[in-house]
C-alpha cells in the first residue's frame, strides 16, 4: 500500500563494513582508509545507477534531495505536516531533517 514504509521505493540497499587497525603509522592508516572509502563510494554509485530512492537509516551527511528521496509520494508531505504540529520551530533539524510544512 502507498502508506507502507517501503512502498514505491526504488533504491538499492548496499552496506560496506570495514575495520581498521589503530596501530602503526597514523598517516598511512588514514590514507588507506580514505582510499578504501573513495573506492567503496564509487562502487556504491555504480550499483545505484538510476535508483531514485533512498533508505533513511542508511543516509549519512546527505544533501536535502537525498533525504527527500527516502520518503516518496505523499509520505513526505504527511511527515512535514506532523513536523509542523510537533516541531514547528524545527528544533530537531540535525541528521536527516524534514522541514515543517508552512
Amino acid at each position: 500500500s502507498p502508506s507502507a514504509d517501503y512502498a514505491e521505493r526504488l533504491a538499492a540497499l548496499d552496506q560496506f563494513l570495514s575495520r581498521w587497525p589503530t596501530a602503526g603509522n597514523a598517516s598511512a592508516v588514514a590514507a588507506r582508509r580514505a582510499r578504501w572509502q573513495m573506492e567503496a563510494e564509487a562502487y556504491a554509485a555504480a550499483l545505484r545507477q538510476d535508483d531514485t530512492g533512498a533508505y533513511v537509516n542508511f543516509l549519512g551527511a546527505e544533501p536535502p534531495e537525498r533525504v527527500r528521496a527516502a520518503y516518496p509520494g505523499a509520505t513526505w508531505e504527511r511527515l512535514r505536516r506532523v513536523k509542523k504540529d510537533y516541531d514547528p520551530a524545527n528544533l530537531f533539524r540535525l541528521n536527516q531533517n524534514i522541514v515543517p510544512a508552512e
